[in-house]
């Protein structure tokens, strides 16, 4: 992974966001968060691209619309969060809490979910095109319209639905 330095704009938007606990279309990128908690926040539509959030707290944070792609992301809380439009593509979730969350139209392409707990997540209509689910709790999912090509499935086979 490569890591580039983190823009004046982000660590301005991160005092705000540390105020108000609110911070929607911000620029975030690259910005370490590791073993924070941003618990019901509200960063809708921002960009969090090759962000650090490991080990953080976000549950019931509204997320959706962000840009979260090549964010570092192991063992992040995100229970009962809003990601609805996200774009995680070629995150590392492992062993991420996302237990009720609500990932609908997300996009997971290439995304590490190894060991993730998905317990009663929504999925609709994501696209986990590539994604590794390796090992990870899908008990109650919502899978409908979810695209899994290339997909490596919790018990180790490769699905190729909506290839």
């Amino acid at each position: 992974m490569r890591f580039e330095p983190v823009p004046a704009e982000a660590i301005r938007n991160l005092s705000i966001l540390k105020a108000e606990r609110a911070c929607v279309d911000c620029n975030l990128r690259n910005i370490s968060l590791k073993r924070a908690n941003f618990s019901g926040v509200n960063l809708e539509g921002s960009n969090l691209q090759t962000a650090n959030l490991a080990e953080a707290v976000f549950d019931n944070a509204n997320l959706s619309g962000t840009n979260l792609k090549y964010s570092y992301l192991k063992q992040i809380s995100l229970e009962t969060s809003q990601l609805v439009n996200a774009d995680l593509t070629q995150a590392n979730l492992y062993e991420a809490n996302l237990k009720g969350a609500d990932l609908s139209y997300a996009t997971l392409r290439s995304t590490n979910l190894n060991k993730a707990n998905l317990r009663d997540a929504n999925l609709t209509g994501a696209d986990l095109s590539m994604t590794y689910l390796r090992d990870a709790n899908l008990i109650n999912a919502n899978l409908s319209g979810v695209k899994l090509c290339n997909t490596v499935l919790p018990d180790g086979k490769v699905s190729y639905e909506g290839c």
